[in-house]
């Protein structure tokens, strides 16, 4: 019997070919988190237009393979959204969009999730 995989297809795909990755040049929001229990860092980097649209997000990730999917699917998902749309994204709803994820790893969408909060506070907007 062999045994089930550790995360799912894609998790994978998104960690071993991320989306989004890198620095925006032209960036009008900035945020970064880290989680100091596992190392875990995102920072993102978002243009915003004065309508409160997300036109452009990236981000930079040092971490475990979910962190990183998590930011690139966190950045897929939010381009085109707008600031109130995105701040009511919860941890829940990106670990369904992953495919899901072992217990043990939901820091890591918890982390993406704070860091995409983040830049909608600077906006203005508040959770």
């Amino acid at each position: 019997m062999q045994a089930a995989p550790l995360y799912s297809k894609l998790v994978l795909e998104h960690f071993e070919q991320p989306r989004n990755q890198g620095m925006l040049e032209n960036a009008n929001s900035q945020a970064h988190r880290e989680n100091p229990v596992c190392g875990d860092e995102v920072t993102l980097t978002a243009r915003v237009s004065p309508t409160g649209v997300i036109e452009d997000l990236r981000f930079r990730a040092v971490g475990c393979p979910p962190a990183i999917a998590a930011a690139s699917v966190l950045t897929d998902w939010a381009k085109g959204r707008t600031i109130r749309e995105a701040e009511r994204l919860s941890p829940e709803e990106l670990t369904c969009m992953l495919g899901g994820l072992p217990p043990n790893k939901s820091h890591a969408v918890i982390l993406a999730v704070e860091v995409l909060r983040a830049i909608c506070s600077s906006h203005g907007m508040s959770v």
